[in-house]
């Protein structure tokens, strides 16, 4: 069968449509990115996370997080970063670059805290931050704190790098929004 994707144009509609359903669908293949930051110290660091909302009008992936984590400090010292999604099933990898802003309030943070599941809302209620050393596993949370712990992460993505594995060859394309710059294929 031959790829879809052969312009792109339909490259960069696919990406953009497959990050929209992926944030408001659970089990979508590129439900689960990996949030790539830098630490105080120049550590790279790289965490799974869930996509929660994308807009492929504006490009802005949503994220929730607690806000002690150490992906809030480091975003607000340096809030460049990278998501990279894979879809197993496409074989298609996209490395997504842009700059991140946490929201611990405002209307839209109270909209997304309001769609919080009872269960999910637990992630943000534990009394000490995530990553804390215990002696044994925490058995309780406060859902009282989920309210002050939760926070956005909104991810403006200006390029994208978008590897298609199979069929072989494959191939790769630079989506770039940035001014000045445009779509492009590269070597795989």
């Amino acid at each position: 069968m031959p790829d879809p994707l052969q312009t792109l144009d339909a490259v960069d509609a696919w990406c953009l449509a497959a990050l929209e359903v992926a944030g408001c669908t659970p089990g979508a293949p590129l439900r689960w990115p990996v949030l790539g930051t830098v630490s105080a110290d120049g550590m790279a660091m790289a965490r799974t996370v869930v996509l929660r909302g994308f807009s492929p009008q504006t490009r802005v992936a949503e994220i929730w997080t607690d806000r002690r984590t150490p992906k809030i400090a480091e975003l607000r010292q340096d809030p460049r970063c990278t998501l990279v999604f894979f879809d197993a099933y496409a074989q298609v990898q996209i490395r997504a670059y842009g700059a991140a802003r946490v929201e611990t309030q405002g209307s839209d943070w109270e909209a997304a805290f309001a769609r919080i599941s009872p269960g999910d809302l637990l992630n943000y209620a534990t009394r000490m931050p995530p990553g804390s050393v215990l002696s044994e596993p925490e058995a309780s949370a406060d859902p009282g704190m989920a309210r002050e712990n939760f926070a956005r992460i909104l991810v403006s993505i200006d390029q994208m790098d978008v590897l298609k594995l199979v069929p072989r060859p494959g191939w790769r394309a630079r989506l770039d929004w940035r001014p000045g710059y445009g779509h492009s294929w590269c070597v795989r």
